[in-house]
């Protein structure tokens, strides 16, 4: 839709694009001179996302195809540089499309610093909140406080303690293999109880705790699968 159009509420502003497959495209960024979007297959047995770019005439996949079996969550660009964060890091390019570098990290956002065009910035699903500098292993990590991830299937309270587990289940009740996790939240602050955190090794093989219950007298937590 043009840019001036009076109504871009309505419907009929719009011109959808013949040359692409249907499905879902859940990023886009306009970068050196082209349209790029990825198409999202993220329930197939194979998340076969694809990256397709646009000249201002027509579509084509994306040079590097490395991208066809892998979750793409965001495109970014910045300082003449496009920023694919997907589930193994961060794909940089530069604008005629030849790669500078990978930052290897579970990337669902990335950006470039808007006083630095050396620093990173990246936020990782698994350590929080990354710097890194020249695409390199030179990292910072900053993670605020709080639990070990957001997934939150069963919450219990007792004396001013909050209890919150992580588990699951399928549709027709079956394990969906979430670890045995359990976070606190006692005198605002965030502990878990995790390989990564608090470590129990008796939890290792447990999955799916979908239920928390707190002994009021004495304070113990129970935990069931």
């Amino acid at each position: 839709a043009p840019w001036s159009t009076p109504n871009l509420a309505d419907y009929n502003s719009w011109n959808k694009f013949s040359s692409l497959p249907k499905g879902t495209y859940n990023t886009i960024a306009s970068f050196a001179g082209k349209i790029y979007t990825n198409r999202s297959l993220p329930d197939s047995i194979w998340p076969a996302d694809r990256i397709y770019e646009y000249n201002g005439t027509t579509w084509s996949h994306f040079i590097n195809d490395t991208f066809a079996f892998v979750p793409v969550r965001k495109l970014d660009v910045g300082y003449n540089k496009l920023l694919i964060s997907n589930v193994w890091g961060t794909y940089i390019y530069n604008n005629n499309e030849t790669l500078a570098g990978v930052i290897y990290l579970n990337a669902y956002q990335s950006i470039v610093d808007k006083n630095d065009s050396n620093i990173y910035w990246i936020a990782d699903n698994d350590r929080g909140l990354i710097k890194n500098y020249n695409i390199g292993f030179n990292t910072s990590v900053f993670a605020p406080n709080g639990p070990n991830t957001s997934d939150v299937y069963a919450m219990s309270i007792s004396n001013g303690d909050l209890w919150v587990t992580r588990g699951n289940h399928s549709d027709t009740w079956i394990n969906v293999y979430n670890p045995a996790e359990a976070y606190e939240f006692s005198n605002e602050n965030w502990s878990s109880i995790a390989q990564n955190n608090i470590h129990i090794p008796a939890l290792d093989t447990i999955y799916d705790v979908c239920s928390v219950a707190i002994n009021p007298t004495n304070g113990h937590v129970f935990l069931d699968t």
